[in-house]
């Protein structure tokens, strides 16, 4: 009997020194688009979220420093993890989907003169706003 509750209170314990390490972060940037990161703060990636399956389809990897929406698209600054390299994404949302590749939706990776370019003749400069992220 003594055994037992020894050996409960270790499995507690043990389980309660696991879940303090967990990181988690998600904040909303516009429709079903979220900023998550699950590792750390400076993993943090954009993704579509699926409410009806409880998860992410994950759209533009980690490291996303800066990120910039309208209803119909969403830019993306990323800094590349292994070459930490700048590079620009543009996801169309009326293209996209739970069914649709990366490719069919989002643009890039492109360099800043080429996001540039491209905001510029879909008249995106003005329209889109700052997400202040957290």
């Amino acid at each position: 009997m003594r055994f037992n509750k020894l050996l409960l209170l270790i499995i507690i314990w043990f389980s309660l020194l696991i879940s303090c390490h967990s990181f988690n972060h998600e904040q909303h940037i516009t429709g079903d688009y979220y900023l998550i990161a699950t590792d750390n703060e400076d993993h943090s990636e954009i993704s579509l979220r699926l409410p009806q399956y409880s998860s992410y389809i994950g759209r533009i990897a980690p490291k996303v420093k800066h990120v910039f929406f309208s209803e119909t698209y969403i830019l993306a600054e990323q800094q590349d993890i292994k070459t930490s390299n700048l590079n620009y994404y543009i996801i169309d949302i009326e293209k996209d989907g739970i069914y649709q590749e990366v490719e069919d939706c989002v643009i890039g990776p492109l360099t800043k003169s080429e996001c540039k370019s491209l905001t510029d003749s879909l008249n995106l400069s003005e329209k889109l706003k700052m997400l202040k992220i957290e």
